[in-house]
């Protein structure tokens, strides 16, 4: 079971030759694979990476010592140089990250994935829960609203800096990224403003990109029974107070389905629980329970689910939710005309461009 990063690197397991009958059912929480920050392309991450080395004064080459010298690094040390590295002046360690795994050489020594995901020919068949949070965007969205420099030039430029936030080069090709943020501009804002006003379709742009798009993929190239799930209900406290600015009204928000689990007092330690609140817990502590013990999150659980795809399913839908001015079947679609139209990079080969 794995939340975010962890749910993707679970998710990442089902393909690892080294994972391999370690596990029999998997829970990803807002993470899988096909979620844009979970891989990367070495082409974007080796520059960057050796400029790190430099600041610490690490060799480059060979990579064995590059490797070896950066492990004896205090990680506090690399995350406080991060923001030196970054590729340009718009991107910030606070709204994404540069680092993430990727595709190792088969010489490499213990390679963990030697092959893409999205191009894996054999189907895992493990049972698969997968949970996304309605509002799971509001992460990054939250995060611009708490840099007030980030938050103007989003608003004054929108073309030049969404780009970046989305790291859109990470997948499509330099020539190709103006006229997909065009369409997203339509598709998503029409003639409004990309700002507080337009919190809403931000959220939606965030939720759809990093997570949503990748686990309704993910799910379908699934060769085993998977079970996805929205989950809507807001909880008495939210994760959106501890970040940006704490403004943030979109909810759930990215890691607010873990307060079910977890009562997280670090974080609110005046928390209080509604009878609602309560009663959902026991709900989703019975779901991931009978999914444990019989792979099928309902069979002992008095919440009847069935699997069915990211429109349908959801965990105590609010009458009137925050998020409703575009229906998530079409900003899916939008996302998957996209991918269509336009050329697609692997994280093993980036000549496509």
């Amino acid at each position: 079971m794995g939340e975010s990063k962890g749910g993707a690197a679970v998710n990442s397991m089902f393909y690892a030759p080294s994972a391999k009958g370690l596990f029999k059912r998997c829970v990803s929480l807002s993470g899988v694979v096909q979620n844009p920050y979970s891989f990367a392309p070495l082409v974007n991450i080796s520059t960057p990476s050796k400029k790190l080395a430099e600041l610490v004064e690490c060799p480059t080459e060979p990579s064995e010592s590059f490797v070896d010298c950066m492990r004896n690094v205090d990680f506090r040390r690399l995350i406080q140089l991060e923001s030196q590295v970054y590729p340009n002046d718009i991107e910030k360690p606070t709204t994404g990250t540069l680092w993430a795994p990727t595709i190792e050489p088969k010489s490499s020594p213990s390679p963990y994935l030697t092959i893409d995901p999205k191009l894996a020919t054999f189907r895992p068949n493990y049972p698969w829960l997968n949970i996304i949070n309605a509002a799971d965007g509001g992460v990054y969205v939250a995060y611009i609203f708490g840099e007030p420099d980030l938050e103007n030039l989003l608003a004054e430029n929108p073309k030049l800096v969404l780009p970046v936030l989305l790291s859109l080069d990470f997948e499509f090709c330099a020539d190709d990224i103006p006229e997909i943020v065009n369409r997203i501009l339509t598709f998503y804002f029409g003639d409004l403003p990309v700002g507080r006003s337009t919190e809403s379709q931000l959220v939606n742009l965030f939720s759809d990109y990093f997570f949503f798009t990748g686990v309704e993929n993910a799910s379908l190239n699934y060769g085993g029974e998977v079970s996805v799930y929205r989950y809507t209900y807001i909880q008495s406290v939210t994760f959106n107070s501890l970040r940006g600015d704490g403004s943030l009204r979109a909810a759930p928000t990215h890691s607010d389905v873990l307060l079910n689990f977890f009562p997280d007092l670090k974080n609110f330690p005046n928390r209080t629980y509604t009878e609602k609140d309560v009663e959902v817990s026991k709900l989703m502590v019975e779901a991931l329970v009978s999914f444990i013990e019989d792979g099928n999150p309902t069979k002992f659980s008095s919440i009847k689910w069935s699997p069915s795809d990211l429109t349908e399913n959801e965990i105590y839908q609010k009458a009137e939710p925050f998020l409703q001015e575009q229906c998530i079947s079409e900003r899916l679609q939008f996302w998957s005309t996209i991918r269509a139209e336009f050329r697609t990079k692997t994280l093993t080969d980036s000549q496509i461009c």
